[in-house]
């Protein structure tokens, strides 16, 4: 390539970056206003908006009032009930509130706009304290525009974008989650469904299944995000005594303060029927409730310590053995080794050990006894499993700060492929940047 050639490739190479720069940042600017556009509505900014009041006429006479208010930040329906609101559909009902700004005036009798008998009244309060009134009127019967009355009074044409709310400001604007909490303030869980009832509890660092062995915090976590993702489809008349007859599953989430009980009913055509103690109740599709019959081999944890097998592990297992002399495995080289032998059937063994369901307490071990230990090449133990006695297929088991013995399957495994190991202390891990490196 020549000099010249050199620096063309450069000059367009620096074009092209500009050009491209120039694209990624520039945004095109709004569309110019229609000059029709005169008359002022509000000069409203959606964060300005501290309470809202909507009021529609009844088919049977009267008026339906729906009224939000945030209270300590917080959105909430004050009437005709008082409970939590929809945040994104009160934010998204005070942008297009917002948007109205200007409007094509108009002049003549109120009737011919439908401004007599209003299809809904806003009331909007600031922050500030101040009420602006906003009536809604009939469709313009061109443009795509709605008839408004503004707090001046004037009348104008106005884009509007929330007919969906004015349609039904209740059912759009409350909180149609099933449940809502913080994950990290849950503390247990107790699923009831045709297998039984099973008590998850938060103990230590990690959760518990209570009778049965460690559960899979992830599995726990994905339990208590599914009931998050619940959502009425459609609200109905919550039960006599805010209870269901014969509920076909029953969820208690216990919070640091509080709790959030739900019962989940018979199927009908349009869905579950889902009650939400303390005044909710409502249908839901039935597709997503399958996750509420999920037994114990759903939630128990898998290893039982915190160990992985995949290529980049770098673990280090120590045992004592039924005789009382201490074998290990190492992982160099992304093998595992004791010595000159090869270790992976020990970590196998280790990996392939599982909780086993069964129903009857199991005792504390007993000599003789096995203990496994995972340690991370810095030397921190990562978990500590003891293994005692068991009949044909398993054996009692507890791990270091378990809440309660329990069954594990695969234990003989596990003591078999350690008894084979030979008898000598593992070699001590190499330092991470060396070793373990990869």
């Amino acid at each position: 390539m020549t000099e010249q050639q050199l620096r063309l490739g450069v000059v367009l190479g620096t074009v092209l970056v500009g050009v491209a720069l120039v694209d990624h940042l520039w945004e095109p600017p709004p569309p110019p206003r229609d000059p029709a556009e005169r008359e002022l509505v509000w000069s409203l900014a959606p964060e300005e908006i501290a309470g809202l009041d909507v009021r529609r006429p009844k088919a049977e006479g009267g008026e339906e009032l729906v009224s939000l208010r945030q209270v300590e930040g917080v959105w909430r329906v004050t009437a005709p009930v008082d409970e939590p609101a929809d945040p994104l559909a009160v934010e998204a009902f005070a942008i297009e509130l917002a948007q109205i700004e200007r409007g094509v005036p108009v002049s003549g009798d109120a009737a011919a706009f439908g401004l007599e008998s209003p299809a809904a009244s806003i009331t909007v309060t600031t922050t500030a304290g101040r009420a602006l009134d906003l009536q809604v009127g009939a469709k313009a019967p061109t443009g795509g525009r709605t008839y408004v009355r503004a707090p001046s009074g004037a009348v104008a044409a106005v884009w509007t974008a929330f007919d969906d709310t004015l349609r039904d400001p209740l059912e759009t604007l409350r909180d149609q989650s099933v449940a809502r909490y913080e994950l990290a303030a849950a503390r247990e869980v107790v699923l009831t469904n045709s297998g039984g009832e099973l008590d998850l509890v938060r103990h230590g660092a990690g959760w518990w299944l209570r009778g049965y062995g460690p559960a899979a915090d992830d599995a726990v976590l994905d339990l208590l995000s599914a009931l998050l993702d619940l959502r009425f489809a459609q609200r109905i008349p919550v039960p006599e005594n805010e209870a269901l007859i014969a509920p076909k599953q029953r969820v208690r989430v216990v919070l640091n303060t509080g709790e959030v009980l739900l019962e989940f009913g018979d199927e009908t055509p349009m869905g579950r029927v889902v009650l939400r103690r303390g005044g909710a109740a409502g249908l839901i599709a039935a597709e997503p409730l399958a996750f509420l019959e999920q037994g114990p081999g759903h939630l128990l944890r898998s290893p039982v310590i915190p160990y992985s097998n995949a290529e980049n592990a770098s673990l280090r297992f120590d045992g004592v053995a039924l005789d009382g002399v201490s074998r290990g495995v190492t992982r160099q080289d992304r093998q595992w080794v004791s010595g000159a032998l090869d270790g992976a059937p020990v970590a196998r063994a280790l990996a392939e050990a599982r909780v086993a369901v069964r129903r009857e307490p199991a005792p504390p071990p007993v000599e003789p006894s096995f203990v496994v230990r995972a340690v991370s090449p810095e030397g921190d133990e990562l978990g500590a499993l003891t293994v005692g006695a068991g009949d044909d297929r398993t054996r009692s088991a507890t791990v270091v700060g378990g809440l309660e013995p329990f069954w594990l399957l695969g234990g003989d495994a596990l003591v078999g492929a350690v008894s084979a190991l030979p008898a000598s202390e593992p070699p001590a891990p190499r330092a991470p940047d060396q070793s373990y490196a990869e």
